[in-house]
């Protein structure tokens, strides 16, 4: 059984570790066997969601759908004030029903070690609005996670892998 996994990059900088992140789960999502659809925020013009009319816009829609048809989701996020960043959360307020029961897991990327527990918002809603089924655990990634090139190192490599063949595992699991 192959199962499809949306891989949901939330970052707007160019420059971001979370892409970096979102990256390598696409690559090992792929060589675990799961079907992926990449998602990268920065590559959508989305309006904010109170923003009369928005909730009409096609691309949103068409949004909603990819999330709709996908039996997983990885979302890769920078950590912005300890939290997830406004994109995944702005996100979230568009496509949430498309959500429901939907596999999830997480990878951020902080610029220290005091965020640790940051994403635990963003998940109990996803949890508790949308009855998503989150992996207890996720990638927490800070500078030192990443080699002199700016990839993520060896360690972080492997932290990616475990939580990648785990979402597809659990995801199938769950299919069946």
């Amino acid at each position: 059984m192959t199962v499809s996994i949306l891989v949901l990059s939330t970052s707007l900088n160019a420059n971001s570790k979370s892409r970096l992140l979102a990256q390598s789960f696409q690559s090992e999502l792929e060589a675990s066997g799961a079907s992926v659809d990449w998602l990268d925020l920065q590559e959508h013009e989305l309006p904010f969601c109170g923003v009369e009319g928005a909730w009409d816009n096609a691309e949103i829609k068409a949004l909603r759908t990819r999330v709709e048809a996908c039996d997983g989701i990885l979302v890769a996020s920078p950590i912005y004030n300890y939290d997830v960043n406004a994109a995944a959360k702005n996100f979230i307020e568009f496509t949430g029903g498309a959500w429901t029961q939907k596999v999830v897991a997480m990878a951020v990327s902080a610029g220290g070690l005091r965020s640790g527990m940051a994403p635990l918002g963003f998940i109990n809603s996803l949890m508790l609005d949308f009855r998503c089924i989150v992996l207890p655990r996720y990638v927490y990634a800070v500078d030192d996670a990443y080699d002199d090139s700016g990839q993520p190192s060896e360690a972080t490599v492997e932290r990616i892998n475990d939580l990648s063949r785990e979402l597809v595992r659990v995801t199938k699991a769950l299919r069946s």
